[in-house]
């Protein structure tokens, strides 16, 4: 079994137990990147059934600067990012002109 597979099989799993949960900012990504009337009738669907199961997450401010902490420290401990002259570098300009894949 791929690790793709594998993934697939856990959140399958996590779907009929009623453990996995929905971020409000996922369905705001998935609503932004919808091409097709499909695609947002799709995005409709799943909004519904998570908010109708009451799995809906929704991160407060709180939430917010506690997640950019996290990224501060995984930046300073495991070296994400990188300074150079004093700027952070983003990770897409280390992926871009990095010679292997990010």
């Amino acid at each position: 079994m791929s690790q793709g597979e594998a993934y697939e099989n856990l959140f399958q799993r996590a779907l009929r137990t009623g453990q996995a949960r929905l971020s409000s900012v996922v369905m705001q990504e998935l609503y932004a990147g919808a091409r097709t009337p499909a695609d947002k009738k799709d995005y409709d669907e799943i909004n519904k059934v998570f908010l109708r199961q009451g799995h809906i997450v929704t991160p407060d401010h709180d939430d917010w600067i506690l997640s950019g902490i996290i990224l501060l420290l995984q930046v300073q401990t495991q070296g994400v990012g990188a300074f150079v002259n004093g700027e952070m570098l983003s990770l897409h300009h280390q992926c871009s002109s990095s010679p292997s894949p990010c």
